[in-house]
Formats: structure tokens, C-alpha cells, sequence
């Protein structure tokens, strides 16, 4: 009989090093709309070019609400991918890039 069961559950050891890993979205965060009014807001820049390494927590793009500006920081370790242009009008939520695990 395979290591499988017959309801498809997985074996209890699992080597995870083969397996792809998913990209991090770059999220705007929500919660910076909270005090505002202002329906949308715009990516004002890159800081970080596409296919660059990245680390958690590096500034990679500032985006501007009503006149205030936030930064964007990297999800987690890896090459950024940038999906969105700066000068682009940004929803609440909007996914302006991705960092694919390296």
C-alpha cells in the first residue's frame, strides 16, 4: 500500500524542500485609509528596482494619502517583482508587487 492513506491524508513526514514556495503579495494596508476620506492614493516611487534581492522589513516604495506619505516594506527575504508603476492610483488593499522566496 502507498505511504498515502486511502482519504488522501499525507504521510507524517513530508520533505517541503522540493516544493515551490508561493510568492509574498506587497499589500498596501488598509488601516492607512482609516483617518482618511480620500478614496484611493498613489504610489509616488520605487525604491527598490524589479529583480532586486530584497529582506523583510527593507523600504521598498512610498505611497502618498491625502498628501501624507507611507512606506511599503518587504513581506519576506527574496527578489522583489514589481507590479504596479509609480504614478499609478492605488486602492485600499492594492497589490503593487510580489517577493519571490529566495
Amino acid at each position: 500500500m502507498s505511504p498515502l492513506s486511502a482519504a488522501g491524508a499525507q504521510p507524517d513526514s513530508v520533505d517541503t524542500a522540493d516544493r515551490p514556495r508561493m510568492p509574498m503579495p506587497v499589500r498596501i494596508d488598509e488601516s492607512l485609509w482609516a483617518s482618511s476620506v480620500a478614496p484611493e492614493g498613489m504610489l509616488e516611487w520605487w525604491f527598490v528596482h524589479d529583480g532586486s534581492q530584497v529582506v523583510a522589513g527593507q523600504r521598498l516604495a512610498e505611497i502618498r494619502i491625502e498628501g501624507a506619505r507611507h512606506e511599503v516594506t518587504a513581506p519576506a527575504h527574496g527578489v522583489l517583482r514589481v507590479m504596479t508603476f509609480a504614478g499609478s492610483v492605488l486602492d485600499p488593499g492594492s497589490v503593487i508587487g510580489r517577493v519571490i522566496p529566495s
